[in-house]
């Protein structure tokens, strides 16, 4: 920890050297993040690097008897979430339903045979294949741990709504792993 307490320090001073050492330190944190909410990793990337550079500019603000971890990962979720905010159909993909227009589920599904079947590799394709909005509140909801009210906050839109496209995200997840998982029963016959 005290490594990190210097390597912060000379940042702070706007050494290039330290910089870069900092980028390498948070890069495998910060990449799982964004490899969850963009389509490529050309895009994660990119995505990092915004977020990057945010944490250099407010390194001053950052709170040293917190963890270092935890406030580059708010910071990255932020910057994932406003330049969500700034896609044009942004609106669009969170138009207000109702829980009553989602189908139910038509196929049974085992959680834990699917995780006896599919890997993580799998399940992150899966995840990337959501319509945006889906894709969105499902990695807040899942992976980040925001409430709804949260994330309605975050992205401006209503609880209901955020409920809704979780649902929506479950419900298709849920049909995609029972297609992959009947295409592994099918190979194993």
């Amino acid at each position: 920890m005290t490594d990190l307490k210097i390597l912060i320090g000379k940042c702070k001073n706007k050494d290039i050297r330290a910089e870069y050492e900092l980028y390498k330190e948070c890069f495998a944190l910060l990449i799982g993040i964004c490899k969850r909410y963009t389509i490529n990793k050309d895009d994660a990337v990119d995505m990092l690097n915004r977020a990057f550079l945010k944490i250099l500019n407010n390194l001053k603000k950052y709170d040293e008897n917190k963890p270092f971890d935890k406030w580059v990962k708010s910071i990255m979720i932020n910057t994932i979430i406003d330049e969500f905010r700034k896609a044009k159909n942004y609106k669009e993909l969170f138009s207000k339903v109702s829980l009553d227009d989602l189908p139910l589920s038509k196929h049974p599904f085992d959680l834990n045979e699917a995780e006896e079947k599919l890997d993580a590799i799998d399940i992150l394709k899966e995840i990337k294949r959501l319509p945006q909005g889906c894709k969105e509140v499902f990695n807040l909801y899942v992976f980040e741990g925001l409430s709804h009210q949260e994330i309605s906050k975050s992205l401006q839109i209503a609880e209901s709504t955020s409920r809704w496209h979780l649902a929506k995200a479950r419900t298709r997840l849920k049909e995609r792993f029972t297609i992959l998982l009947s295409s592994v029963k099918i190979m194993a016959l």
